[in-house]
């Protein structure tokens, strides 16, 4: 049996990896770089991480090119807790690519070149906690990705292409936290998009291309505390958008193409802490839209930060607050204040 923690001797190998320890069998931390033109799928040195079955975190390193998981090296380590594999040209994500292994916690393949996601292709890890998918080219996010992932609780996607988010996609990942899908091409969401995060806290969807947010939208999600919507393109939202996340304490709307917020868009809110709608086209905010929000400034730990264009409707409100409210304002607001 090949020691995968010493190969410095041997020169045909296109794999070196630096361990914690080099004794046979006792290794726990791998950090595995692979270089010249990389190992094929039928190496035989994916079996030789057997010489090292006690690993709880491996890291690989592409200094070549690597299209695929390595999926043999995954069953032969039982223990592991955290896979890490940066700067592959992995460009499909296959059914069962992370071997079923029962103890992962952690998976990071940030900086890759993957494109697609099949079905069950993160599937089978009941221990799973965290996936860090950033910084890919994957397109689409579709049904039954994620499959039997219990414990999941952050799912970064984040500096990716997606242009579709597919109804029902995230159904399974009842106790997901956190969703990282900023930087991306989002165009249009629903209710089903969101459709059995009933845990999550936090959702960050900002640089997409979201133009639109229809009623109900957020409403599979009831523990949302933190939404993150700024720098999209959204002309139109809906008066009961943000209906069923009577939790939320941070909601970010600046940077969009809004020239009017409904009356009664923050009525279902009340555990509101920060509202951010700077820099939009807003040329009024009504008397009803912040008739909803003026208990709430009273407390200085509120913070409510807009930015009008032509006329600001309720001025004489703003100025009982005038100490605590944080505002960027056109000159006449500025003036009256």
């Amino acid at each position: 049996m090949l020691n995968i923690c010493d190969l410095q001797s041997h020169r045909d190998i296109n794999i070196n990896c630096f361990c914690n320890t080099q004794e046979l069998q006792n290794a726990t931390d791998a950090q595995c770089w692979l270089f010249n033109e990389s190992e094929k799928e039928d190496s035989f040195i994916w079996d030789e991480f057997r010489s090292q079955s006690k690993l709880n975190k491996l890291s690989i390193n592409v200094r070549s090119n690597l299209s695929f998981i390595p999926t043999k090296t995954l069953s032969h380590l039982s223990q592991l807790n955290t896979f890490i594999l940066i700067y592959g040209n992995i460009t499909t994500i296959i059914p069962y690519a992370f071997a079923n292994l029962t103890t992962l916690e952690i998976v990071e393949l940030k900086h890759n070149q993957i494109y697609s996601l099949e079905k069950y292709s993160i599937s089978n890890l009941p221990n799973l906690k965290e996936i860090n998918f950033g910084k890919n080219q994957i397109r689409e996010i579709g049904r039954d990705i994620f499959k039997n992932l219990p414990s999941l609780k952050k799912l970064f996607l984040e500096e990716n292409d997606i242009n579709v988010v597919q109804d029902l996609a995230f159904v399974e990942l009842k106790n997901l936290e956190e969703l990282e899908l900023y930087k991306n091409q989002i165009v249009a969401i629903s209710r089903n998009s969101f459709a059995g995060l009933t845990s999550l806290k936090r959702l960050d969807l900002h640089a997409n291309l979201l133009y639109e947010l229809k009623d109900f939208t957020f409403a599979e999600m009831p523990n949302l505390n933190e939404l993150i919507i700024e720098q999209n393109m959204i002309e139109n939202i809906g008066e009961k958008v943000f209906y069923g996340i009577k939790n939320l304490e941070r909601l970010i709307l600046a940077e969009n193409k809004l020239h009017i917020l409904p009356d009664d868009v923050f009525a279902s809110l009340p555990n509101l802490r920060k509202l951010d709608v700077r820099d939009n086209l807003l040329q009024t905010f009504t008397y009803s839209t912040a008739s909803h929000i003026l208990d709430k400034l009273k407390n200085e730990s509120f913070y409510f930060l807009i930015e009008v264009d032509v006329s600001f409707d309720c001025i004489p409100i703003l100025r009982y607050t005038d100490q605590i409210l944080q505002t960027e304002t056109i000159s006449e607001f500025t003036e009256f204040l």
